[in-house]
């Protein structure tokens, strides 16, 4: 084992070689630097990090991709493929790691995100051995080439575990044919929604569109207590809590609340057959506090 600080990446083989670690899958290099503190050892498809005096580990490899896209997948498909089919984060592989008979994790969230403009698909698993201790499982995966490429932490000390590891993603950088989003994408998939503090996530992801964020309103309506109906025949929205009623109509310029007229600088409209309304728009004649964090890409909703 060898123990490293984290170094500069650079692309040229002489440097890459003195400094960085890689990862190859057909066409597709990664190269990504060393957290600092851990050590490591080498394996066929990847490395393994160690922290010392933990259970923590990082593994960092490549799988074949499996017979879904780990990308869209639905939790139910990711939770088997972490808990049985991938080598490394399984309930044997787990249980082995903190040298006990058995283990139990669960999908607690999983979403996408964006980090040194690769995007990656993230699983959040705490969980429990069989004797009551804590351990955590955070896997951030993209895809290349037909390939999987994981960087996964399991571990029993929670917060420098994810710091090491976001030093790796932070360094990670692909040559070949890669994942890469367009900015446009990048804030399509980062942007989150908070009500009362609270995360929400709508079936769909939010886009921004000519500064405007729209999303698939259901989620954000009936999270504030508002009913939700779609008139097909006059392609309108209509929201309803107690006495008040919101109705949006597609490609109109304005949204009507009891009656009245309020304009809106982006109309809403249907993306990929769904239907997005102007967030702000709508959640102000709900009569809620709209803030944007746009550092964050993060709108927080208060009723």
């Amino acid at each position: 084992m060898k123990s490293r600080k984290l170094l500069a990446l650079a692309l040229t083989a002489v440097i890459t070689a003195a400094s960085c670690i890689s990862v190859c899958a057909d066409t597709t290099k990664l190269t990504f630097g060393y957290p600092t503190g851990w050590e490591y050892t080498e394996q066929t498809s990847g490395y393994t990090f160690y922290q010392p005096d933990s259970s923590g580990i990082i593994y960092v490899y490549n799988t074949d991709e499996p017979d879904f896209d780990v990308m869209s997948a639905d939790a139910q498909q990711l939770d088997e493929y972490m808990h049985y089919t991938n080598p490394r984060t399984s309930l044997s592989a787990a249980a082995a790691q903190f040298n006990v008979s058995e283990v139990a994790f669960s999908i607690a969230d999983t979403y996408t995100e964006i980090r040194n403009s690769t995007l990656y698909r993230v699983v959040d698993m705490p969980g429990q051995t069989g004797g009551g201790s804590a351990l955590y499982i955070l896997s951030y995966m993209c895809t290349a080439n037909g390939s999987v490429y994981h960087f996964d932490l399991i571990t029993d000390k929670k917060e420098a575990g994810i710091s090491a590891l976001k030093d790796i993603l932070d360094s990670a950088m692909f040559s070949g044919d890669v994942v890469p989003e367009s900015d446009l994408d990048a804030d399509k998939i980062n942007i989150s929604i908070n009500i009362n503090g609270r995360r929400i996530r709508p079936d769909s992801p939010p886009e921004l569109i000519s500064g405007r964020t729209l999303v698939p309103i259901r989620a954000v309506a009936e999270n504030l207590g508002y009913k939700v109906d779609w008139d097909a025949e006059t392609r309108t929205v209509a929201m309803t809590s107690g006495d008040n009623k919101i109705d949006v109509k597609i490609d109109a310029d304005s949204i009507t609340k009891n009656g009245g007229k309020i304009p809106v600088d982006v109309p809403a409209q249907i993306i990929d057959s769904r239907t997005y309304l102007p967030l702000r728009a709508v959640a102000e004649a709900m009569d809620c506090r709209v803030e944007w964090d746009g550092e964050n890409k993060t709108v927080d909703i208060y009723s």
